[in-house]
């Protein structure tokens, strides 16, 4: 039960953090065209670094998130621009690209090569299936549903990092304590 514990207090931590982030983003009215996931990366960076180990883990996290996130959003934005290719398909290709690369730059910032490659799989998983999600509710104009539901991106794609995060540290801590017996 402990390990469940440990993935889903992680995934929280995820949705949290990324969904904060556009929630910040959407409150206060930046243009996300301009700040991208820049601070969506950064707070949700910051949380899963919180759950990591403090302050210690936070910052660096937090940056490599803004990096990630917002480097990853500008490479979209380059793409759409293009190739015109908008659609279901594109949308699934943009939250894809985006979180690889902020799975990247997470993995980077915790200095784990190994840690990398997971969380860019997943990372490209999670931003994908949440950019879909979200998108799909706009782009269907249903009634009564606000444009700024973009949280849901967030908080999907946060929770996939997050839960994968929670996996590999609670392998860690598995391989320490089996070795220690």
């Amino acid at each position: 039960m402990r390990n469940l514990n440990t993935i889903c207090k992680f995934a929280m931590f995820g949705a949290i953090g990324f969904g904060t982030g556009l929630t910040i983003i959407v409150v206060i009215d930046i243009e996300p065209w301009l700040v991208g996931l820049f601070l969506p990366g950064a707070v949700g960076g910051a949380s899963l670094g919180w759950a990591l180990g403090g302050w210690k883990k936070a910052w660096p996290l937090a940056l490599a998130g803004a990096i990630g996130f917002g480097g990853g959003r500008a490479l979209t934005i380059i793409l759409a621009f293009s190739f015109e290719w908008y659609g279901i398909g594109f949308q699934a290709v943009m939250g894809a690209i985006m979180g690889a690369i902020g799975g990247l730059s997470l993995g980077m910032a915790l200095r784990n090569l190994a840690w990398a490659g997971f969380l860019i799989l997943v990372g490209a998983i999670g931003f994908s299936i949440g950019y879909v999600a979200y998108r799909q509710i706009i782009d269907q104009l249903i009634l009564g549903v606000s444009p700024y539901l973009s949280i849901i991106w967030g908080i999907i794609g946060g929770a996939f990092l997050g839960a994968a995060l929670g996996y590999l540290e609670k392998r860690k801590v598995d391989r320490k304590t089996s070795a220690s017996n």
